[in-house]
């Protein structure tokens, strides 16, 4: 009886350390690829997508920064790496720019309503 229990703890440790290991991979930050070395301002994004089975997109999703200063360039919020935008998901970005674009004014979050579903609830 005290082996069966310790096999269940066992499995039971084991399962829990992989669901750790996905939320990692599900969580962590990604670096945009048009990101350059130069710029020395750093703004980290989250996107939210809503937890409907039908809010996930496989659409091309872009961002722009409206700031009272400057306005930041288009960026395409991709990651080759992981599945993003899918239901109930928050994906993290980390854009930068050259200039301090001031107080944010707005965020404009599009998409090119691409791929198999291309409707999307953030």
């Amino acid at each position: 009886m005290v082996i069966a229990v310790w096999l269940i703890y066992i499995a039971l440790i084991s399962w829990g350390r992989m669901q750790d290991k996905q939320d990692e991979i599900k969580t962590a930050v990604t670096v945009l690829d048009d990101n350059k070395d130069e710029h020395s301002y750093v703004y980290l994004i989250c996107v939210v997508t809503g937890w409907s089975t039908s809010s996930a997109t496989t659409s091309n999703v872009f961002i722009s920064l409206k700031g009272s200063w400057y306005q930041s360039e288009n960026h395409v919020l991709q990651d080759p790496s992981r599945h993003l935008f899918r239901s109930g998901a928050e994906n993290w970005f980390m854009l930068t720019t050259d200039d301090d674009l001031g107080e944010l004014n707005s965020v404009v979050i599009w998409t090119d309503y691409s791929g198999a579903y291309p409707s999307w609830f953030v």
